[in-house]
């Protein structure tokens, strides 16, 4: 069902889908990482894989989550670039963050990241956590396949 939901964001949002990985791709970054992807977003990479977005704002639980939109989707690409999901330079901005137990999994206009919980030992696995350009953090969803559902176009415009 989430993927319908996410099938209709990448429709109406995104402007750069970067192709698809194949699994070896996905199973040679979890080694580097030293983590495993949980189910859904491991489903979510070899079917949508990442990309940049306009107008894809995002809520929770009709709160603004920020008055920015999401600009891009991280992904597995065979390049370096600024697309690239993994990235050193995105999770070692975090103290005692390699490995990972949050990966950015999208940025958005103001430098504010979107991260999923690897640490599979955490009844948090797999949960999104929202991190601020002023680097306040807070939880927003306890799976990857609730975000679809909170992802439409410029929220800000609506909830006032």
């Amino acid at each position: 069902m989430w993927q319908q939901a996410m099938a209709y964001v990448y429709d109406q949002f995104c402007i750069k889908r970067l192709p698809l990985p194949t699994e070896r791709e996905i199973l040679l970054l979890e080694n580097r990482l030293q983590r495993n992807f949980p189910d859904v977003y491991r489903e979510f990479l070899l079917t949508f894989n990442g990309g940049r977005f306009r107008d894809c704002g995002i809520t929770n639980h009709q709160r603004i989550v920020s008055s920015y939109g999401i600009e891009k989707f991280l992904g597995i690409t065979n390049e370096k670039s600024i697309y690239e999901l993994g990235n050193p330079g995105d999770y070692l901005l975090f103290d005692d963050n390699d490995p990972p137990v949050l990966l950015p999994i999208a940025t958005f206009g103001d430098s504010s990241f979107l991260m999923i919980d690897l640490d599979d030992s955490s009844e948090a696995y797999g949960s999104l956590v929202f991190k601020k350009a002023s680097g306040d953090f807070y939880s927003l969803y306890s799976s990857f396949s609730i975000l679809p559902y909170y992802l439409n176009k410029e929220p800000w415009l609506r909830l006032v």
